[in-house]
């Protein structure tokens, strides 16, 4: 029997502590990729150490939820499951390699407007039609990227921001394929992309060329922190709704870059500041008035309870013939 301890909680509140504990344990990920690199570790090796480690994390933590029969699940592949697999390599190898060309708040407030993405794509690909609402939100948040990329054009900043749009996109499109096939499990295509990715990067990787106090923090990150961190935040949206998940994932957005900044002194431009309040408005905007939206939609189809009619309790009015006769008093 499988695992679950959100029986343990109400659902809600399950969810909520399960998806906080995830984006709270990702939040270090930036700063540690970082202190990898000061540490002679390479884009190219981190991407790969990264992929190869968290992919094998993943694993086991599937198959500890998941119980008996887990790997059958496991290894089941479709066409889907191999899209999926392909999207989040891509995103994987796409995120390091932006971390290694721009900033840290760049590259996280440009991968913070996934779930647009998924809207945009979703409309596209599944003729599912946001509401106006997403489409504003969709149109502040390109602005706000314009103008942390067009402070970049001259700048080797901007190969970094565009790879950050690639991981946006590519986590887009893994979120529509998942929507639209029910059958493909987040948690196995997640740590195939990630094996994928690490796969990609040996031909470029030097894995053995950064110091031991390098290797020793990709250990931790790859190995226990990423793959802890990526399981529970695939499980809280069993049990909330995406709009939560959403604004619980900014967390990392605003947390990562002031860790970075305070360790290491890593500032944010005057324009990415700007570029990311207008996102963040965005974003934060779309999911309070999706959830306030879902709340109302839920109490309008919510059955009204049936009207209860209380009876007069009168006693039986007894005819003649029906007297108890005298006899048997």
């Amino acid at each position: 029997m499988a695992w679950n301890p959100g029986l343990l909680l109400k659902d809600h509140s399950f969810g909520i502590v399960v998806t906080t504990l995830g984006v709270l344990l990702l939040c270090p990920d930036a700063l540690l990729v970082r202190l990898i690199q000061g540490e002679g570790g390479s884009d190219w090796s981190i991407a790969f150490w990264r992929g190869m480690l968290t992919g094998i994390g993943l694993v086991l933590i599937y198959s500890m939820i998941e119980g008996p029969g887990a790997m059958r699940r496991f290894v089941y592949m479709d066409r889907w499951v191999v899209l999926a697999t392909i999207t989040m390599g891509i995103q994987a190898l796409a995120f390091i390699l932006s971390l290694a060309n721009t900033t840290v708040a760049n590259t996280l407030i440009i991968v913070a407007t996934t779930p647009l993405f998924t809207a945009l794509f979703s409309w596209i690909f599944l003729r599912e039609t946001p509401p106006v609402r997403t489409w504003v939100a969709i149109l502040l948040s390109f602005l706000g990227i314009l103008i942390i990329v067009y402070h970049d054009l001259e700048s080797v900043h901007m190969s970094g921001d565009l790879l950050a749009l690639v991981t946006a996109m590519g986590l887009g499109i893994t979120f529509v394929i998942i929507r639209h096939r029910k059958s493909v499990n987040m948690l196995p295509a997640m740590s195939m992309g990630k094996l994928l990715s690490g796969i990609a990067a040996i031909p470029l990787a030097a894995p053995l060329a950064m110091t031991d106090l390098g290797l020793g923090l990709m250990l931790f990150l790859g190995l226990i922190l990423l793959p802890v961190s990526f399981a529970l935040i695939a499980w809280g949206p069993r049990y909330i709704p995406a709009p939560e998940v959403s604004l619980l994932m900014l967390l990392e957005t605003v947390l990562s870059p002031i860790l970075v900044w305070l360790a290491l002194g890593e500032a944010a431009s005057v324009q990415t500041i700007i570029g990311g309040l207008i996102v963040l408005f965005a974003l934060i905007g779309n999911s309070v008035l999706s959830l306030i939206s879902n709340a109302r939609h839920v109490h309008q189809v919510a059955p009204k309870p049936a009207p209860i009619h209380i009876r007069e309790n009168r006693a039986p009015t007894l005819t003649k013939a029906d007297s108890v006769p005298e006899d048997r008093c």
